[in-house]
């Protein structure tokens, strides 16, 4: 009964934001996570050793009421579109834009730095016994510690290369090395890649671009479609990683719902979760979260520096298995509340998210309508709406909130303020036109 309330509220909030022209934004992409962990994954009864599943459908029943309350008062101020407001936009207005030239020689130097530091670890030997199916991408990762030191480095910073060229590319040339990278990058990653989120979250953000301007039925259709194709990608990228490209398993033999949900992550957020309130209110400190400030300082020199904050719940829950290196027991969001406040951040966590959720979202749609499409604060807002919304609801945000500051935001940034001398023609008074003709086709 508590899921289908849970469901009944959230459905609720898509019809509202729907209503809105706002489907595509950070508020569903959390809704969408806090259904599939709390009542899709339980509701198919994949959860029978779960034994406080009645406190958790209570809990979750009080988190979505929390989100819906936030989101009402992020909402205070409403968001109207005046029928002259699009011709008398502030000049104190400045958006900036990263460079397209800028993105697309850092993505040829990362890109040939992975490809230098796979053969040299690797050699030819291995990456020939990796697309032969003789060994998989985990164990070889695991073996040779690919997924480590300088190989991280540049794969991460492949990243916000391949969402500026797809996000700021104009013309047709622009387009097709956009697709050539973003096709290179993919590939990387299916057979070297040790962690999934990374695509899946560039595939989001590049979809959310790509259907921003559609009307709101069309949306809707396209997203339902995305969201099945995104699972079934994890849930593939899952078998590549585990049983190789010639595993005797057929992936079709896979297709069940155990195995899917335990690819996507959503039932280990419930089961972790599950697994904290069994054991309590551990009293984790909020230093958690000041992670990218103190990654700057060696643990050299602060030998007891904070841990990431599902490290730190797994080593009291589990100590044996975080022993082991094993590190990502995410919790859900519900579960970092309740690691930081208790119960209180069951209520105040979700809150939060709420709040924030609905500002960002409206800032974004406003910058929509005034024209300024391809401006570096929606690609931050692409980045929050999709990787960090997806990652807090795993629990693991305290984890990847470092990547996304030094290595997606700041070389960003940095591209939107150094050019190589190359100047591009950006038609402002013609993206607001477009604005123009988009809002009102979405409103008819």
């Amino acid at each position: 009964m508590l899921k289908i309330l849970i469901l009944l509220i959230s459905v609720i909030l898509i019809l509202n934001i729907y209503r809105r022209g706002r489907l595509l934004s950070s508020v569903s992409v959390w809704i969408l996570c806090y259904n599939m962990i709390f009542v899709i994954y339980p509701l198919w009864g994949l959860d029978k050793e779960i034994s406080n599943g009645e406190l958790i459908d209570a809990l979750a029943l009080v988190g979505i009421l929390s989100f819906a309350i936030g989101s009402f008062l992020g909402e205070k101020h409403r968001f109207v579109i005046k029928k002259n407001s699009l011709s008398n936009i502030s000049s104190s207005r400045k958006p900036i834009f990263p460079s397209f030239q800028l993105a697309h020689v850092l993505f040829w130097f990362f890109f040939s730095a992975t490809v230098y530091i796979i053969v040299t670890k690797l050699g030819v030997s291995g990456i020939t016994r990796l697309l032969n199916g003789q060994v998989t991408a985990k164990k070889l990762a695991l073996t040779y510690e690919v997924t480590s030191g300088t190989y991280v480095f540049a794969v991460h910073l492949l990243v916000p290369c391949v969402l500026v060229l797809w996000i700021t590319a104009n013309t047709r040339k622009e387009r097709i090395i956009s697709i050539i990278a973003l096709s290179l990058y993919v590939i990387e990653t299916l057979l070297f890649g040790f962690t999934r989120i990374f695509l899946i979250t560039i595939l989001g953000i590049i979809f959310f671009y790509s259907a921003r301007k559609l009307e709101k039925g069309r949306q809707l259709r396209l997203a339902i479609i995305g969201v099945a194709s995104v699972g079934l990608l994890m849930v593939f990228m899952n078998y590549i990683r585990t049983f190789g490209l010639q595993s005797q398993t057929a992936f079709r033999e896979r297709l069940d719902l155990q195995y899917m949900f335990t690819s996507t992550d959503f039932g280990a957020s419930y089961k972790w979760f599950s697994r904290l309130l069994e054991y309590g209110y551990p009293h984790i400190s909020i230093s958690a979260y000041f992670k990218p400030i103190f990654a700057l300082i060696p643990r050299s020199i602060w030998i007891d520096k904070t841990r990431p904050l599902s490290l730190q719940i797994l080593r009291l829950i589990d100590p044996a298995l975080a022993a082991t290196g094993y590190s990502t027991a995410g919790n859900s969001v519900l579960g970092e509340g309740f690691a930081i406040m208790g119960y209180i951040g069951i209520v105040f966590f979700p809150f939060l998210w709420g709040f924030i959720c609905v500002r960002l979202d409206k800032r974004y749609y406003e910058r929509l309508a005034e024209g300024n499409d391809q401006c570096l604060s929606n690609i931050f807002y692409y980045i929050f709406a999709v990787f960090i919304v997806l990652s807090g609801q795993r629990g693991d945000w305290s984890q990847y909130n470092t990547i996304v500051l030094y290595f997606y935001m700041i070389p960003m940034y940095l591209m939107s303020r150094f050019t190589l001398g190359i100047k591009r023609n950006y038609r402002h008074a013609s993206r607001i036109e477009g604005a123009k003709s988009t809002w009102q086709s979405s409103n008819h």
